[in-house]
């Protein structure tokens, strides 16, 4: 059997994405949780298919961005978000994602990330 290389990546990152996803979560070393969603941001890129693993890390996204311990978690959960939001279909998925968009975007204490979620809020699906 001839298996493509493109296959063997993604299932290469389907078996990888749930260890890098708890990095994410492990705010005694914020390093760490930079470098989860570092690698996650590197497959997503290479992969192209979001839609196989999308609604695990829109999860684990949604989770940082409330968080203000780490503001390069938020940013990095930011950027990935806004490599997942034209997949974005389910309502209580965008609903929640919207909803800290929109407080993110008043934020004046994270400048950056008020410039990316507004940035987030004026593209499909949120536009």
């Amino acid at each position: 059997a001839v298996v493509s290389t493109q296959s063997t990546g993604a299932l290469v990152a389907c078996d990888i994405i749930p260890h890098l996803l708890h990095m994410t979560t492990i705010k005694e070393y914020p390093q760490v949780q930079v470098e989860g969603w570092l690698a996650i941001q590197k497959i997503l890129q290479m992969q192209g298919n979001t839609q196989l693993i999308s609604s695990n890390i829109v999860k684990f996204c949604e989770d940082c961005l409330p968080d203000d311990t780490n503001p390069n978690v938020r940013i990095l959960a930011l950027s990935i978000l806004r490599l997942f939001s034209p997949h974005l279909s389910k309502e209580d998925e965008l609903e929640k994602v919207s909803e800290h968009l929109n407080r993110l975007a008043l934020s004046e204490s994270d400048v950056p990330a008020q410039l990316l979620a507004s940035q987030i809020k004026q593209s499909p699906p949120f536009n």
